[in-house]
């Protein structure tokens, strides 16, 4: 079974090394999607990261790395485009550079969705960093993380994936701040009130009020790949 990786990508340079080497194992090819302007219906200006370092992530990926440039629409097209060049691969995984797989977790679900005959399996079981690896908050999303052409319908599965998106160096998240594809939701005092306040603990969702409460996770439970990041042994990403 021929399985295949896509990145859309525009900015993420600090985690996207450990994204995309969690899931080198599990894929013949890792196609990475550039775009150096945001393709999330949103414009911006000041992006923290360029091409040269972004690509440099990808170093260890060797033959098995498709780099692409190119400008999209939106995010849907962003990612149609890639499934599209993917044609022929019996699996999909979509991957941002914010999310890494836990490598267990990754296996046991590619093994479900082969033996599946879904198309889109919306994976649970997201664990969302905030402002270091030392707290998390939790909840029900269940984003679309495999794709299988050929199945139909969509089907549910639990999964381990750690999300770095709130894990980040405040200049990285205002700018996503400025580009986000959810603009029209976000809360206005988030970014300064909520993110940029190191004591807050409760109502921590940038879009829906009293969501994400966050709670204490033990760091030497990640995975030895991660006990490598710069920011492993911070307890305030700055």
């Amino acid at each position: 079974m021929k399985v295949a990786s896509y990145v859309p990508l525009h900015y993420g340079r600090e985690y996207l090394k450990w994204a995309v080497e969690a899931v080198e194992p599990f894929v013949d090819r890792v196609l990475v999607m550039y775009s150096p302007q945001p393709s999330f219906g949103r414009g911006g200006g000041g992006c923290p990261d360029n091409e040269e370092q972004l690509r440099a992530c990808c170093d260890g990926l060797g033959d098995k790395l498709i780099w692409e440039s190119g400008s999209w629409g939106s995010e849907g097209d962003h990612r149609g485009h890639a499934v599209n060049r993917l044609a022929g691969y019996d699996i999909i995984l979509p991957v941002d550079a914010d999310e890494v797989w836990d490598r267990e977790a990754l296996q046991n679900c590619l093994t479900t969705a082969a033996d599946s005959s879904a198309a889109r399996f919306l994976v649970g079981g997201f664990i969302h960093f905030w402002r270091s690896f030392g707290w998390c908050c939790r909840d029900v999303w269940a984003p679309v993380r495999i794709l299988k052409p050929r199945g139909a319908g969509d089907a549910t599965i639990g999964g381990k994936v750690y999300h770095f998106g709130y894990a980040q160096s405040f200049q990285t998240v205002a700018y996503k701040w400025t580009v986000h594809g959810h603009q029209n939701e976000l809360r206005p005092d988030w970014l300064q009130g909520i993110f940029g306040d190191p004591t807050r603990r409760r109502d921590l969702h940038p879009c829906v009020l009293d969501w994400w409460n966050a709670e204490a996770f033990d760091r030497e439970a990640l995975p030895d790949s991660l006990k490598s990041h710069p920011y492993y042994s911070l307890d305030l990403i700055p």
